[in-house]
């Protein structure tokens, strides 16, 4: 397992090497910079001066090959958008609204959504699974801003039940938090459900039935665990989005979390923040699917990954 786990960190390390290049690339190929006159009117001579003292008047593979050796000691640079502030501050300043109402949802999801789409295969087309199907299908149809604002207005603006936005008060957790479950509940039922019936409809199971086992033995023993594996592969890769939070709920619930800043990063042009974000949010989805394999070979017994 050892040799494995180093050969998939590099295949990570890689990964993420390779996402730099790209993202560097892209955001110097893009129009426009983060001091253009219309953004902060400034003479030549100032702007120069200010691209010189920031490295930006070297040729682009310098540029990146200074961000990443500095990177690699833990220095990604100071952001645009504050002068002053360390990137890393920055992040360690916004993503901890994004880690509640994410993590929080998620948790949520799966405790509300997984014991449903057991439900949901163990009543296979009766009106149970029809109507779990149904809500599922309406909350993944409907857009996410449609959802938020509808809350809003139902909630906050009509009966003023819970205010509208901001950031602080616990009853200022609670509307996002709903809107962040409603994103990410939607597939969990119907995911664990299909991976329920895959299972279910397997000859072991029978074969367990004809030996006289009990239902929920052969259930929680055989059968979940044997659906484990498939919903493993939907499930985790869920967490990196929800920790990272999402722009428009963000925004218009006035959350000063991390999706809204990752935009407004893109917006002004914000360099060595993008850089970050992106190397960030690489590094997070690469170790998921190594944690995922991981989870494999823990689950089912047959899974190694020891080659």
């Amino acid at each position: 397992m050892t040799r494995y786990l180093i050969s998939r960190i590099c295949g990570v390390i890689i990964d993420i090497l390779l996402a730099s290049i790209i993202i560097f690339l892209a955001m110097h190929a893009a129009p426009g910079g983060p001091f253009d006159q219309e953004k902060m009117p400034l003479s030549d001579v100032q702007k120069q001066n200010i691209l010189r003292s920031l490295g930006l008047d070297k040729p682009l593979y310098v540029q990146y090959l200074n961000y990443m050796r500095n990177a690699l000691r833990g220095d990604f640079g100071v952001s645009y958008q504050y002068p002053g502030e360390e990137v890393l501050a920055l992040i360690a300043r916004v993503w901890p609204p994004s880690l509640l109402l994410g993590g929080l949802s998620l948790l949520l999801a799966f405790i509300i959504g997984i014991p449903l789409g057991i439900l949901a295969a163990l009543r296979e087309n009766t009106w149970i699974d029809y109507t779990i199907n149904a809500i599922c299908l309406a909350l993944a149809s409907i857009p996410l801003f449609v959802i938020s604002t509808a809350l809003l207005m139902l909630v906050s603006v009509w009966n003023q039940w819970l205010p509208p936005g901001g950031w602080g008060e616990p009853s200022q957790v609670i509307l996002p938090l709903l809107c962040f479950f409603f994103w990410q509940f939607a597939g969990v039922p119907r995911y664990t459900r299909s991976a329920m019936l895959e299972a279910l409809h397997q000859d072991y199971v029978r074969t367990a039935k004809a030996k006289g086992l009990k239902p929920r033995t052969i259930l929680w023993r055989h059968v979940f665990r044997n659906a484990l594996n498939p919903m493993l592969t939907v499930f985790i890769p869920m967490i990196p989005n929800a920790l990272t939070g999402t722009l428009f709920i963000e925004s218009i619930f006035r959350i000063p979390g991390l999706g809204k800043f990752f935009v407004t990063s893109i917006e002004k042009r914000d360099y060595p923040m993008q850089m970050a974000l992106t190397l960030m949010l690489t590094a997070i989805a690469g170790f998921m699917w190594i944690v995922i394999d991981v989870l494999y070979a823990v689950v089912d017994p047959r899974v190694r990954i020891d080659q």
